[in-house]
C-alpha cells in the first residue's frame, strides 16, 4: 500500500507540472501562428529545433534516465530496464535528428522498429512495477500510439470532409498540430512520470531493507 501511495504521489505532482507545461506551450504556438502569424518562430511547434521540439526530445531523455535509476535499483526488472535506457536514447537521438517514420524509407523503417521495441520493453517493465506507475506508463504509450497515427488519419479525414488545402494559419490546421504535439509531448511525460516513479519506490524498498547499524562497542 505505501509503494502505492509513493508512486501515485509522484505521479500527481508530475502529472500537474507536465499539464502546465503544455497548456503553456501549446498558448504559446496559438498566439503566435493565429495572433501574429508567425509559423517559425521559437514557439511554434511544427518547427523543428523549437523550443517545444527540445522539450520533447528532452522528455525521452527524462524517461531514459527514469529506465537507467530503475535498473540500478529494481533487481526483479534490472535487465528489461537497462535495455529500454539504451533503447529510448536512441529514440531520443532520432527525435533530436528528425529522421521521421516515414516507412517508406530505410530510415523510417528503422525508426519503427526502435519503437516497436521501446514499446515491448516498456510494456513488460509494467508488470513488475507499482500500479500507478504501471497506468502512467501505459497511459503514456497509449498517446504515443494515437499521435503517431493521428496525423495521417487526420489528414485524411480533413480531405474527405473538404478541407485539404488547410495550411498555417487556418485554425483547424493549427488547432491539429497543438493536438498531435500534444499527444506526443504528454505520452513521453507520463511515460518518464511512471518510470522515475517506479524507480523512487524501488529506491524506497531498498534502504529499507538495508540492516539497521549496529550499536555495540
Amino acid at each position: 500500500m505505501a509503494e502505492s501511495v509513493v508512486a501515485l504521489r509522484i505521479v500527481r505532482v508530475g502529472l500537474a507540472a507536465g499539464l502546465a507545461l503544455l497548456a503553456a506551450q501549446s498558448t504559446a504556438d496559438l498566439v503566435a501562428a493565429l495572433g501574429f502569424h508567425s509559423y517559425d518562430s521559437l514557439v511554434d511547434l511544427d518547427r523543428n529545433n523549437s523550443i517545444p521540439d527540445i522539450v520533447s526530445t528532452g522528455a525521452i531523455l527524462c524517461a531514459a534516465a527514469g529506465a537507467a535509476v530503475l535498473s540500478f535499483r529494481a533487481t526483479r526488472v534490472r535487465r528489461r530496464a537497462a535495455a529500454l535506457t539504451v533503447v529510448l536514447v536512441l529514440v531520443a537521438l532520432d527525435d533530436a535528428l528528425h529522421v521521421g517514420v516515414d516507412q517508406s524509407q530505410a530510415s523510417g523503417k528503422i525508426t519503427m522498429a526502435t519503437v516497436g521495441i521501446a514499446a515491448t520493453l516498456l510494456i513488460g517493465t509494467t508488470l513488475e512495477i507499482p500500479r500507478a506507475a504501471s497506468i502512467s506508463a501505459l497511459a503514456g504509450l497509449g498517446l504515443l500510439t494515437v499521435s503517431l497515427w493521428g496525423g495521417d488519419i487526420n489528414d485524411k479525414l480533413l480531405t474527405k470532409i473538404g478541407f485539404a488545402n488547410l495550411g498555417r494559419g487556418d485554425v483547424a490546421y493549427e488547432l491539429s498540430i497543438v493536438g498531435k504535439q500534444g499527444l506526443e509531448l504528454a505520452g513521453w511525460i507520463l511515460i518518464a512520470l511512471g518510470l522515475w516513479a517506479a524507480a523512487a519506490v524501488a529506491g524506497r524498498a531498498s534502504r529499507e531493507r538495508r540492516p539497521a547499524p549496529s550499536l555495540a562497542p
